[in-house]
């Protein structure tokens, strides 16, 4: 976890990587953090590693609003992994209302 604060962006998108791949939900507070990182490939490894949390952390909005500003960011590679990671992610409410497509077919 320290080193997502280390000066090397490289070092931090590395961090990010594992930590990503690693799913431990303890950690998505220190990357979430680095979603205001200067270096944009740092934002786009932000949005990828909270991508790999779909599993965990379903519907958490604290991630969801991260991803949204990362949507909106400047840059269009860390715009276009934002994206995608929302698609991987179940961020808006699972709740439905009777009688909505649930997206499963009935028998």
């Amino acid at each position: 976890m320290n080193l997502l604060d280390d000066p090397s962006p490289q070092v931090r998108i590395s961090t990010l990587s594992s930590l990503g791949f690693l799913q431990q939900p303890r950690t998505l507070g220190k990357i979430r953090l680095l979603a205001n990182d200067d270096d944009p490939r740092v934002r786009a490894w932000v949005a990828i590693a909270l991508g790999h949390f779909s599993a965990l952390e379903p519907a958490d909005p604290a991630t969801a609003s991260v991803l949204d500003q990362l949507a909106a960011d400047a840059d269009p590679y860390v715009r276009d992994q934002a994206t995608e990671a929302r698609q991987r992610k179940p961020l808006q409410s699972t709740t439905r209302g009777r009688g909505e497509d649930s997206g499963f077919a009935s028998p």
